[in-house]
């Protein structure tokens, strides 16, 4: 099956689904390194410190401060992408 090419069919097809788990934001000194045993889904640097987004329980585990709880969404598509030659 090939995916759909054309931006406005895409937009209507998406399918959005709420993931069960609970994910939060830490902010943490030292470096990504340092964090690697975590089950990470993003992070970022700033001059606060760095930034890891990762599950709720994983951040209890690592006593590691947040401040709010959030969830994720995610937006199914059948996307497929144009390549030039």
């Amino acid at each position: 099956m090939s995916g759909i090419t054309d931006l406005d069919q895409l937009l209507a097809s998406m399918e959005p689904s709420l993931v069960d788990e609970e994910f939060v934001f830490c902010t943490c000194n030292g470096s990504l390194s340092e964090y690697t045993e975590l089950d990470i889904i993003g992070s970022f640097k700033e001059r606060e410190g760095l930034t890891l987004i990762l599950p709720l329980s994983q951040a209890r585990q690592a006593d590691l401060e947040y401040e709010g709880v959030f969830r994720m969404i995610t937006l199914n598509v059948h996307s497929t992408s144009r390549q030039s030659v």
